[in-house]
């Protein structure tokens, strides 16, 4: 949703997601996903972001980018595939239309 409101893609490296050992990946991805926090940052920040959650108990890490392309791609084990295509797929959060003509509140 963070990428389709902001008009850009991502590439995720699933094998980088913290995760508990002894859960399979697969199991961990289907959880609640309230559980986990999607942050961006400038890469120069990915140190202090990460030392901030660890800092509350947290586990975090960097395990993705920001890319001008509007598909969202995950990677595992050196293969990858794309889930979402913005340009053709929605989640419903899509940003409006900068020639939209809305009326002004009076």
């Amino acid at each position: 949703m963070l990428m389709e409101a902001s008009g850009v893609g991502g590439r995720i490296a699933v094998d980088m997601l913290p995760k508990p050992e002894e859960v399979d990946i697969l199991q961990w991805l289907k959880a609640y996903q309230g559980c986990g926090f999607v942050v961006t940052c400038e890469s120069s920040a990915t140190p202090s972001v990460i030392s901030e959650f660890s800092r509350h108990g947290l586990e975090a890490a960097a395990c993705g980018s920001v890319v001008a392309e509007r598909k969202l791609t995950v990677t595992s084990s050196g293969a990858n595939a794309t889930l979402f295509d913005f340009s053709r797929d929605t989640l419903g959060c899509r940003p409006p239309a900068k020639n939209m003509n809305v009326p002004k509140c009076t």
